[in-house]
C-alpha cells in the first residue's frame, strides 16, 4: 500500500507520514462521529439514568479508538528508504518531474490495516442500528408520544440512515477491494486509482444526498444556484411561501 500526496498540505510542506496519520484519524473520526450522532438521538428521546451515566464511558472508549487505529496504521510502515527503493522498482516508468520523496510507503501487507477498519465499520454500523431500533421501540412504547411525532421522527431517522449509509457504500466497496486484493495478492493500478478515488467522493455525495432528502436544503440550493429572470424568481418565492400577497 504506497502512494503520494497532492493535496494542499504538501504544498506546506507538511510531513508526508504527518498527512497520513491525518488521513488515518479523520476517517476513523468520521466513523465515529456518524455512530454518536444516532446515540444521541436515543439520550435526547429516552430518559435513563443508567444509560446517562454509562454513555459517558461508551462515547470516551469509541473516541481513545481513533489515537489505537492511527497507531496500527503507522506502526505497519516499514523503514521508507529501502520500501520506497523496493516499490520503485516494481512501477513502470516514473516521471522525469515527480518527485519521488513524497512516495509515502504504508504498509507491504495492508491486511491489518484492512481488518481494523473493517472490524470499526461494521461494529459502528451495528451500534447504528442498534441505536435506531431502541429509539423506535421505547417511543413507540411511550403513551406521551402521539402517533404523529412517531411517524415523524420514524421519517426522519430513515433519512439519518440514508444520509449517512449512502456516502458510506463509496467506502465499503473501496475497504472490499482491499480485502479481496489483499488475500488474494492480486494487484491492478487501474483498480486502485478507481477506488481511491471513489472514496474521495464520499463527501460530495453525502451534500448531494443531503440535497435530495430534505426539502428545506433543496429550496435553498435552487435559491442559490439556479439562474433565474426577476419575474421566474418572484413565481418561485410565491411558490414557497406561505404569504399570501395581493
Amino acid at each position: 500500500m504506497v502512494g503520494a500526496p497532492f493535496g494542499v498540505l504538501t504544498y506546506f510542506e507538511i510531513p508526508v507520514d504527518v498527512q497520513v496519520a491525518f488521513l488515518v484519524a479523520s476517517l476513523a473520526l468520521l466513523s465515529v462521529s456518524s455512530t454518536v450522532l444516532f446515540e444521541s438521538w436515543f439520550h435526547k428521546f429516552i430518559s435513563s439514568q443508567i444509560w446517562k451515566k454509562a454513555r459517558i464511558l461508551w462515547i470516551a472508549l469509541h473516541y481513545c479508538s481513533l489515537p489505537v487505529l492511527v497507531w496500527i496504521a503507522m506502526e505497519q510502515a516499514p523503514e521508507q528508504d529501502r520500501a520506497k527503493d523496493m516499490f520503485l522498482e516494481l512501477l513502470p516508468r516514473i516521471p522525469s518531474g515527480f518527485n519521488t520523496n513524497h512516495i509515502f510507503v504504508l504498509t507491504q501487507n495492508s491486511l491489518a490495516i484492512v481488518i481494523a477498519f473493517t472490524t470499526l465499520i461494521l461494529i459502528l454500523i451495528a451500534e447504528s442500528l442498534f441505536f435506531t431500533m431502541l429509539t423506535l421501540l421505547f417511543s413507540s412504547e411511550n403513551p406521551r408520544v402521539s402517533q404523529e411525532t412517531l411517524r415523524k421522527q420514524s421519517g426522519f431517522l430513515g433519512k439519518l440512515h440514508l444520509q449517512v449509509l449512502i456516502p458510506i457504500l463509496t467506502l465499503i466497496f473501496s475497504v472490499a477491494y482491499g480485502i479481496i486484493s489483499s488475500c488474494l495478492g492480486y494487484y491492478n493500478q487501474v483498480l486502485n486509482n478507481l477506488f481511491v478515488s471513489s472514496a474521495g467522493f464520499h463527501g460530495i455525495l453525502s451534500s448531494i444526498v443531503l440535497i435530495f432528502m430534505y426539502e428545506d436544503y433543496r429550496k435553498l440550493f435552487r435559491r442559490n444556484t439556479v439562474k433565474q429572470s426577476p419575474g421566474n424568481e418572484m413565481a418561485f418565492e410565491r411558490r414557497n411561501s406561505g404569504v399570501v400577497t395581493n
